[in-house]
């Protein structure tokens, strides 16, 4: 019997950015998983977006992740909840581990 995936989520702020589609484009690149369907598209004065990336981690293990980000209009401030979801705790934990520390 497969594992049941685990889903870890935690919530980031990333600082001031110019623009929501920035903060994403940064986040995607950052990660270098692949991004579905076109999510990593934001729109114009959006303030605020939802991207799904996926990827396959080091020994084999699929994971999807989903990023919703937020920005304040004034204070250009971005926050970012970060949901990981994979069969391996670990791989979520070094995601997010990964993201805290950067």
């Amino acid at each position: 019997m497969a594992a049941q995936p685990l889903t870890q989520e935690d919530e980031y702020g990333l600082g001031q950015r110019e623009s929501l589609s920035g903060a994403v484009t940064d986040v995607v690149d950052f990660l270098g998983m692949q991004p579905c369907e076109g999510t990593e598209v934001v729109a114009g004065n959006a303030r605020s977006h939802t991207c799904l990336l996926s990827g396959v981690h080091i020994g084999n293990v699929n994971v999807l992740v989903q990023l919703s980000f937020g920005i304040d209009s004034n204070s250009k401030e971005v926050v970012m909840k970060l949901a990981v979801r994979s069969e391996d705790g670990t791989v979520s934990d070094a995601i997010h581990d990964i993201v805290a520390r950067s």
